[in-house]
């Protein structure tokens, strides 16, 4: 099934994206370009403004300000936390009546903006004023987050840029008095198309700043199927990464809930129609490539490697969420068993006791005072990986041996010739293990 994978040529005319992201932090973080404008300590030419409401003149410039603290409120009908501040900004502008003068302003068209407004009003009367369909002080003050407070002095130097946590009346004071400037608030541009997804083609910027995802994807031409997952002992990656390509559904519940111990000879489909699920094994190339490009997936999922359950316990609560047709468990089941067993009650395996030390490849296998489970694994999981049954140890020696295979590992008869030096054998045997049942969901 590798080399069929490898082999495929056909572009995939299916290609979706499922993922939950975790981002740390907000828009800021993932900025490609930082808005800029008139900066604190520049100076504000005077603009004029016109068709200001409630306020003596609606045609005026901006040096009408002159003398007092100007903060212009950049707000809009759609933002909470511009709403929230209305009556704590009318609270700050009659307490500080002649000395200070606060401006809203907005984007939104008078039509959308003005109504809303004057329903605010007639709550809470206001001495505010107010300029709509603004674009001068927008392109002096380019901003992306609401709200947007910029503070001018008298003389019309900016003081300050800020968001709505600065806008108190201890500040206001400290202002007033010449005291050192609030801490500046930053706008950044990022382009972003909510109908397409995160990051993909950089919608969002590139993820520079996520934490954690899961993704899956349909079949990919050109990419080599396989499967990855972490290694508690071994893994050198500074975050978790559970990667598979190309990979049907047994085989991703096969690694979600085997967590990389037990190989497809232990999957049970217990499925009505498994079209969907079961590899045409006696049908055409054609055929196969079809249905392989049709009913192969990608996944992967990474995140903080401290994660809970290391990442498996995840990955089965995505595969129940994406493919909602089936259920799977382990289950303890009497299945047949290519089992390793002792000929004789002669013990020819125990080690000598030198240095431990495991060396395998397909034309030999050497283990030195370790484990019969380093020769297990590496026969069930890649030299005698296509027999159809599950290879297990029961010979019940659990002791360290030291044992030498000259042969080739993939094939039976051959490992077989080799062991009988240890009295031991490779035989069938019906055995209760643990098995993966992939069932129907109902």
């Amino acid at each position: 099934m590798r080399s069929l994978y490898n082999c495929l040529k056909r572009p995939s005319l299916r290609y979706f994206l499922v993922s939950a992201v975790f981002l740390l932090g907000s828009i800021r973080l993932t900025a490609q370009q930082e808005l800029t404008g008139i900066r604190v300590g520049g100076k504000v030419p005077d603009i004029a403004l016109t068709g200001l409401r409630n306020y003596s003149s609606p045609d005026i410039k901006l040096s009408e300000f002159r003398g007092k603290l100007l903060i212009i409120d950049f707000w809009a009908s759609w933002c909470s936390p511009c709403l929230s501040m209305i009556p704590k900004i009318d609270s700050l502008q009659k307490e500080f009546t002649g000395k200070v003068q606060f401006l809203a302003v907005t984007y939104e068209k008078e039509s959308v903006a003005k109504p809303f407004a004057e329903r605010m009003r007639k709550r809470v009367p206001s001495p505010v004023p107010e300029l709509y369909e603004d674009k001068a002080l927008h392109n002096l003050f380019p901003h992306r987050e609401l709200p947007h407070y910029v503070w001018i002095d008298g003389a019309g130097t900016v003081l300050a840029i800020t968001g709505f946590t600065d806008v108190n009346k201890n500040n206001i004071e400290k202002m007033l008095t010449g005291a050192p400037g609030l801490r500046t608030k930053r706008d950044y541009y990022t382009k972003y198309d909510r109908s397409k997804p995160l990051f993909i083609e950089n919608n969002g910027g590139g993820g520079s700043t996520v934490i954690g995802r899961s993704l899956l994807a349909g079949f990919i031409p050109g990419l080599n199927s396989g499967s990855s997952a972490p290694d508690k002992l071994h893994d050198t990656l500074p975050f978790l990464k559970i990667t598979c390509r190309n990979t049907t559904i047994p085989k991703l519940f096969e690694l979600a809930y085997g967590e990389g111990k037990i190989m497809h000879a232990r999957v049970m489909l217990n499925v009505k129609d498994s079209a969907r699920v079961k590899f045409p094994e006696s049908a055409d190339a054609a055929v196969k490539e079809k249905w392989v490009a049709e009913n192969a997936y990608c996944y992967e999922l990474w995140g903080p490697k401290n994660t809970a359950g290391y990442g498996f316990e995840l990955m089965r609560q995505d595969l129940n969420r994406y493919f909602p047709d089936y259920s799977a468990k382990m289950e303890k089941r009497s299945v047949t068993c290519l089992a390793l067993v002792r000929t004789s009650k002669e013990d020819k395996l125990t080690t000598k006791g030198e240095e431990p030390a495991v060396t395998a490849d397909r034309f030999g296998c050497t283990l030195t005072n370790t484990f019969l489970s380093h020769l297990i694994t590496r026969l069930d999981f890649y030299y005698l990986q296509n027999l159809p049954y599950p290879i297990v140890n029961d010979t019940g020696f659990t002791g360290r041996v030291d044992l030498k295979i000259n042969g080739n590992l993939g094939n039976l008869e051959a490992v077989n010739r080799e062991l009988a030096k240890y009295d031991v054998t490779f035989t069938k045997k019906e055995l209760e293990i643990d098995v993966l049942v992939i069932s129907d969901k109902n």
